[in-house]
């Protein structure tokens, strides 16, 4: 296995329209159903796979920029 990435993310419980009874909650990171953090594409420390490298990246991200 190879890790693409982290993202921080909310765990979303599924929505009303989802139309999936045996699903409970949304493990997603993706921005469709669990917002993203914070407008952070543009700072461009992402891999390519558009997620970070390690969580400490999105902590040092955050406290440059957005503290």
């Amino acid at each position: 296995m190879i890790p693409v990435g982290y993202m921080y993310k909310k765990v979303i419980e599924k929505p009303d329209w989802l139309k999936a009874e045996h699903v409970i909650d949304i493990y997603s990171v993706s921005g469709c159903i669990s917002i993203n953090f914070h407008e952070w594409i543009k700072y461009w420390r992402h891999n390519g796979y558009w997620l970070f490298n390690h969580p400490s990246d999105i902590h040092k991200l955050v406290k440059e920029n957005f503290l």
